[in-house]
């Protein structure tokens, strides 16, 4: 029996390091992103914080400046489908947090296409709230940035 119990120890063991592992290695999408902003040579500030709803703060990945706006723009990576959920509603919840007459800024939505793992519910609830752009189309996200 004792070596039964260790067995399922070991292989939850096992199982966790997998997962924690798989989750590592996303690409880390915020150093594409601000590499992008400097060579397109837009001005930008990363983890900026805003009043959201019920004036609590609420932090967004970039505020980007353009020719005549400014753009929130939030990242969203790939990794595990768990994950790009996860990141997804917190993306969501930005968003809806910041969904206030006063804030005239342009809200984009930047994901990762290169893995095929975020649900479409996710992406079509996102695109109810923000500019969503695929991170493969940089002419669309420097034309929306540059605006």
């Amino acid at each position: 029996m004792d070596g039964v119990v260790r067995l399922g120890q070991a292989c939850i063991r096992m199982a966790d390091l997998h997962y924690t592992r798989r989750s590592s290695l996303a690409v880390p999408l915020n150093e594409t992103l601000e590499d992008f902003f400097n060579d397109a040579e837009f001005a930008y500030e990363a983890d900026v914080e805003f009043l959201g709803r019920q004036g609590k703060p609420v932090k967004v990945d970039y505020q980007v400046w353009g020719n005549h706006k400014a753009s929130l723009v939030m990242a969203l990576g790939t990794g595990t489908s768990s994950v790009a959920h996860a990141r997804a509603n917190e993306v969501f919840r930005t968003w809806y947090d910041l969904s206030l007459p006063e804030r005239t800024e342009a809200k984009v939505t930047i994901f990762d296409d290169s893995l095929d793992v975020f649900r479409e519910e996710d992406l079509a609830r996102l695109k109810d709230f923000s500019d969503l752009v695929p991170l493969s189309d940089r002419q669309a996200i420097r034309d929306l940035l540059a605006a």
